[in-house]
C-alpha cells in the first residue's frame, strides 16, 4: 500500500520535471520568427496559415513586453487588431470617440445589424488567429458547425430547408453585417424570390397577392430553416384536396383568418360566400371523410381570380377549371366536381331534389 501510494505520488513530480529538463529555453531576446521547431512549430503545420504567420513576422501583431520573461501583448485588441488588415471584412464599422472624454471609444456601425461577436471585437470567437484546417481560419470543421455553437437549429426537422441541410449558413446570411434584420444579404422577399423563381413569376404576373407575402414577408408562414410540416410550414396546412374535417387541419390559415368560417353553418356576416344565410365554406370543408381543402380553391401566394380563388384545382395529375363567375349578390362556379351552381346572398337559391345536381 506504502509502495503505490509513493509511487502516485512520485510519478507526477518526475514526468513534470523530465518536461522541463528536455523542453528548449524560451528565448531572453526578440527572435524574427517565431514558428522555429524549437518554438510555435505547429502553427506552421496546418492546412490555412494567417499570412504573417506564415511569413514569420508575428510582429504584425505582437510586441515584445519582457524579453527576460517572453511576454507579448497585441497591438490593439479585438476587432481593431484585426481591422487593420481586414478593412474588407470591417469597414461596415466606425470607432468614433465618446462624447465622454475619459468614457471608452464607441462603436457605430454602417450595417444596421451587426452579428454579435463582430459588434464586440471579438473576432477569434469564430476565426482561430494563427492557423486552421479549415478555410477562413475557422474554428469549425463547417460553417454549419461553427454557426450551431451558438445559434440554436433545429436539425431534426422533417423537411429541413436545403441551405441549412447543406450547411451552407452564408447562402442566406453575412457573418459580419448586414442592412436586414437577422443579418440576411438581401431583404427577406428578394432574398427568397431569389431561389423560389416560380412563386416570383406569380407574384409579377398575377393581380391579387395573399397579404402576408405582400406586407409581412415570407417567414410569416414558412420556417426559413426548417419544418416539420409540408413546405416548411410553421403551422399545419393540408397538402390534399380531400380531408376529414378537423380545425387543426387549418392551424396555418387560422393565425390570420376567423375559424367561426368553418365551424358554423348559417351566418349573415361571416363570409360573403354564402347562398342566402347558409355559409359555403362550411359546406364544402365540414365533412366527415371528404372534405375540401383550403387549398382545394385557393391560391396561397397570388392570383388573377377574386377571393385569392384558383383559376385550375389541382386534381392528382388533372387540373380541374372552376369556372368561377362572381356577381355583385353572389356568384357561381362549374368545376368538374359538381355541376354549375350559383349561390346569391341576397335572393338565394333554392335546390331541390330536382335541381340538386
Amino acid at each position: 500500500m506504502l509502495k503505490h501510494t509513493l509511487i502516485s505520488t512520485l510519478l507526477p513530480a518526475v514526468l513534470l520535471i523530465s518536461f522541463y529538463l528536455s523542453a528548449g529555453e524560451k528565448p531572453t531576446e526578440r527572435t524574427e520568427n517565431c514558428t522555429t521547431e524549437e518554438c510555435h512549430n505547429s502553427y506552421g503545420q496546418q492546412q490555412y496559415v494567417h499570412k504573417p504567420v506564415a511569413r514569420g513576422v508575428c510582429k504584425f501583431c505582437h510586441d515584445l513586453v519582457d524579453p527576460e520573461e517572453h511576454s507579448f501583448r497585441l497591438f490593439r485588441t479585438g476587432r481593431e487588431l484585426c481591422g487593420a488588415c481586414h478593412e474588407e471584412q470591417t469597414r461596415d464599422l466606425i470607432t468614433i470617440p465618446s462624447l465622454g472624454q475619459f468614457k471608452p471609444k464607441a462603436q457605430l456601425g454602417k450595417s444596421k445589424y451587426l452579428h454579435e461577436p463582430m459588434e464586440d471585437g471579438n473576432c477569434t470567437d469564430c476565426h482561430d488567429p494563427h492557423s486552421s484546417d479549415n478555410e477562413f481560419l475557422v474554428s469549425s470543421a463547417n460553417l454549419a458547425d461553427l454557426c450551431r455553437e451558438c445559434h440554436e437549429i433545429n436539425e431534426h426537422a422533417k423537411n429541413p430547408h436545403e441551405p441549412v441541410a447543406d450547411g451552407d449558413c452564408n447562402k442566406c446570411h453575412n457573418s459580419h453585417g448586414s442592412d436586414y434584420h437577422f443579418l440576411l444579404i438581401d431583404s427577406q422577399r428578394q432574398l427568397c424570390l431569389s431561389c423560389h423563381e416560380d412563386t416570383k413569376a406569380e407574384l409579377e404576373r398575377f393581380k391579387y397577392i395573399h397579404p402576408s407575402v405582400l406586407d409581412r414577408g415570407c417567414s410569416e408562414c414558412h420556417e426559413p430553416h426548417g419544418s416539420d410540416y409540408f413546405r416548411l410550414l410553421i403551422k399545419r396546412y393540408v397538402p390534399e384536396f380531400y380531408a376529414p374535417f378537423d380545425v387543426s387541419n387549418y392551424d396555418l390559415c387560422f393565425s390570420c383568418h376567423r375559424e367561426d368560417k368553418v365551424l358554423i353553418d348559417k351566418t349573415e356576416i361571416l363570409t360573403e360566400f354564402r347562398n342566402g344565410t347558409t355559409n359555403l365554406h362550411y359546406l364544402h370543408v365540414n365533412l366527415p371523410e371528404r372534405g375540401r381543402t383550403c387549398r382545394t380553391c385557393h391560391a396561397t401566394h397570388a392570383s388573377n381570380e377574386p377571393r385569392h380563388l384558383r383559376k385550375n384545382v389541382p386534381y392528382g395529375g388533372w387540373e380541374i377549371p372552376i369556372q368561377f363567375e362572381q356577381t355583385s349578390t353572389g356568384g357561381g362556379c362549374a368545376p368538374g366536381c359538381h355541376d354549375h351552381r350559383l349561390y346569391d346572398r341576397i335572393k338565394p337559391i333554392i335546390y331541390t331534389p330536382d335541381n340538386n345536381p
